[in-house]
């Protein structure tokens, strides 16, 4: 730092504070992620190679080395979320300085200081140095390996540099450890490596990459197994293929999704293009060009494996390089901008980006990710308000230890009625807890799951009052009362309703199906038997029922059988002339629990797609085991 001006030291520490200020501040105090928590709790086990085989190389999609950590780390610190994610912020922030070495060597002191301003403030780096994951440490330590990896490159010595061949050989191998895309960086650099460094010093090279590749072997059991999945998409994952504008995304993404702030760094960076080859400085085209290789090669792997073998493209893996991006586009600042000029530039960036991060965007009240301390913290309170015996409580999350955490923490602990109800089986589960259900009022909350539509149609069965509703990213609260109360906020209102209950066939209907030997109802319900596939089926166009886009369709029949398992379906359908549109089915073998007794099935869907309202909604009972059956009142409700 001894050859920075007196200025240009002032930029370099007021970038330094305020990326240390923006990744300090309210880190602890937003809700831990469900991936933290899902760290947190795969450290429950005997031991640490339990730990190694059933929490890392069965239950998770990463290299063993942040969870090693996070092991050592908690049984020293804690889990609270401070001291969970403070060694993260500090990498993070320890990633601006790093950033700035290196661009001082690839090409300036004026180029560092923009490319660490833009990097110390946008939200893309800011908001993963505040997440106890991999991405601060990978990016760290990658940015360690390029640093060593520049000084072998550059340097004019004759002799081999062991320094730093040693330095790049281990913070290679940290970058292994940590992510599979820090790993595939790592390879990037070195395969880059292999054309840019003298000759005479190749061996010695390539001998530190053999070593470093050998320092995996430890834990190539794990990798070698989580490698054979894949991915996070496929049967079964939640992880879709990136669309064909990812490139375009990613990039309006690393620009806070702000027009006006990727309007500004596009315009300067055209402005630094008119100026670079109006001057024809054309020079350092090499590393330039290595800046790019180490941003868009990332992106080609991940995008094309993701097309065509298994998803795994999200933004937060160009984490490791999206750096060279900034760099690339920075290096274009001509040498005939003084410093003084450079300076400003810097100082603009960091206070415009800094003001689109805090103000713009809101980072500090954004959420991103889906929460769990605030709909545990609501519980609590309708416990508080209303009392624990007045109040029947369920969640929908993976584990129960993600929402047990911040009882823990709270020091309030609450006895949910069940903790899933993302499946069919659970939500029979559901049913019938709300059905048993005495005290005045329910409640639910989940977080990162599966929401099914069913959740709310079955708990307002029995509980038809919504006092409070409220929505969270990817995560939610929902607080239902069996009577009318001052502070109900709702109540289901549905726009259209009917049952029909099948004391009395409809026109076109087959006759001989309704039968009086067992109903729910009335005198009468339908009966199914082994030659009738198909009964009596409720038709009507869509513009009759008060359909809107985004409204929601409830539907419930009673069933009741003698024998199971029961291949049987509720089914809703929409037809646009002879075609089907829309095809959606309930199970009942998941509903019906016991022979002999009469049971709800319950479909729930949202049109989030619009649909022609002269398009025909047909329900019906698909008896596809051909089973014998009864089924009695179906009911079809829709609310806006």
């Amino acid at each position: 730092m001894k050859e920075l001006s007196l200025a240009q030291r002032f930029t370099f520490f007021a970038i330094m504070i305020t990326g240390a200020l923006l990744r300090f501040y309210h880190y602890g105090e937003w809700s831990l992620s469900n991936d933290e928590l899902s760290a947190l709790n795969r450290l429950h086990y005997n031991s640490f190679s339990e730990i190694m085989e059933q929490g890392v190389k069965l239950n998770d999609m990463h290299p063993p080395g942040v969870q090693a950590f996070l092991y050592l780390w908690t049984n020293l610190f804690g889990v609270s979320e401070n001291a969970l994610r403070f060694p993260f912020v500090l990498l993070g922030i320890g990633s601006i300085f790093m950033l700035f070495l290196i661009s001082r060597m690839w090409f300036n002191t004026n180029i560092a200081l923009l490319t660490s301003a833009a990097f110390a403030t946008l939200i893309f780096p800011v908001l993963y140095s505040q997440l106890a994951r991999p991405y601060s440490p990978g990016l760290f330590f990658s940015l360690i390996a390029v640093y060593f990896w520049t000084k072998l490159i550059l340097s004019e010595k004759n002799s081999i540099d062991w320094v730093y061949n040693i330095g790049f050989m281990i913070a290679g191998a940290a970058c292994m450890y940590i992510h599979y895309f820090s790993f595939l960086f790592i390879g990037i650099i070195g395969i880059t490596g292999l054309f840019l460094i003298p000759a005479k010093k190749r061996l010695i090279y390539t001998g530190t990459g053999v070593v470093m590749l050998a320092m995996m072997i430890p834990s190539f059991s794990i990798f070698k197994y989580q490698l054979s999945i894949g991915g996070l998409g496929g049967s079964g994952g939640w992880l879709g293929p990136p669309k064909s504008n990812a490139i375009l995304l990613l990039i309006q993404y690393i620009f806070n999704d702000s027009n006006w702030l990727l309007s500004f760094y596009l315009l300067l960076f055209i402005t630094f293009l008119i100026y670079y080859f109006a001057f024809n400085q054309q020079s350092k085209y090499k590393l330039r060009f290595t800046a790019v290789l180490f941003f868009i090669i990332p992106f080609l792997i991940a995008f094309f494996y993701s097309i065509f073998k298994n998803p795994v493209y999200q933004h937060s893996i160009m984490l490791f390089s999206f750096p060279y991006f900034l760099l690339f586009m920075f290096s274009f600042l001509p040498q005939s901008f003084s410093e003084k000029k450079s300076i400003s530039v810097a100082l603009l960036i960091l206070v415009l980006t800094g003001l689109s991060t805090i103000a713009e965007k809101r980072f500090y009240s954004t959420q991103y990710f889906a929460v769990f301390k605030e709909p545990v913290a609501k519980t609590i309170e309708y416990n508080h308000k209303y009392g624990e015996k007045n109040l029947t409580s369920v969640a929908n999350v993976f584990f129960s230890y993600y929402i047990d955490y911040y009882h823990e923490k709270f020091k309030i602990k609450i006895p949910y009625k069940l903790y899933n109800c993302s499946s069919p089986a659970q939500l029979a589960k559901l049913n019938v807890i709300a059905s048993n259900s005495n005290t005045s009022y329910f409640s639910y909350i989940w977080s990162n799951t599966a929401n099914p539509e069913e959740v709310e149609q079955i708990v307002s069965q029995y509980y038809p009052h919504l006092v409070e509703k409220i929505n969270y990213f990817n995560s939610g609260v929902r607080l239902f009362s069996s009577a009318n109360t001052k502070a109900q906020n709702d109540i289901f209102h549905p726009v259209f309703s009917t049952v029909w209950d099948f004391e009395k066939a409809q026109p076109g209907d087959d006759t001989s199906m309704i039968t009086a030997a067992h109903f729910y109802s009335g005198l009468h319900a339908v009966g199914y038997t082994s030659e009738k596939e198909f009964g009596p089926t409720f038709k009507k166009k869509l513009s009759d029922m008060t359909y809107s886009d985004g409204c929601v369709i409830w539907l419930k029949v009673w069933i009741y059988t003698d024998t199971l398992p029961l291949k049987a379906s509720l089914v809703l359908q929409v037809d646009e002339g002879n075609k089907t549109v829309l095809w959606r089915g309930a199970d009942a073998n998941d509903y019906v629990l016991t022979p002999g007794k009469w049971y709800p099935v319950f479909l729930a869907y949202r049109f989030s797609d619009p649909l022609p309202k002269d398009n025909i909604l047909s329900v019906y009972v698909w008896n596809s085991g051909k089973a014998k059956f009864y089924a009695d009142d179906l009911s079809i409700q829709i609310l806006n």
